[in-house]
């Protein structure tokens, strides 16, 4: 596996686990935060440099979509970015979603279909 689908699939997980873990990942407490009720016709909501965009059909439901920024790192490993915190834990998608934020300058740029 390159370095780049390394980096990118690393990415897709961290925001994966966070996602799914509600509000017990990363110890909570961020200050930065946003919410917005987010139905079948779609939307976008942005914290700081993160933008989540949900495409229309997305969801069969208005849901309250919330991004928090973490106050806390993950042991072990090197952060890109700031930690965030995206919920309702467990929401699903009938289409993908989309999730951009800025890395560090020297890191490697991925995608992930």
């Amino acid at each position: 596996m390159s370095r780049t689908s390394a980096l990118a699939v690393g990415i897709v997980a961290a925001i994966g686990v966070i996602w799914s873990c509600g509000s017990s990942a990363g110890g909570g407490g961020g200050s930065v935060s946003a919410e917005r009720s987010i139905g079948p016709e779609g939307g976008t909501l942005t914290v700081g440099a993160v933008t989540l965009e949900i495409p229309a059909g997305a969801l069969g439901r208005t849901e309250m979509v919330k991004i928090r920024e973490l106050s806390s790192a993950v042991p072990g490993f090197e952060a890109l970015t700031p930690l965030y915190e995206l919920e309702p834990k467990g929401l699903t998608f009938a289409t993908p979603a989309k999730v951009t934020f800025p890395t560090k300058s020297d890191a490697a740029v991925g995608e992930v279909a």
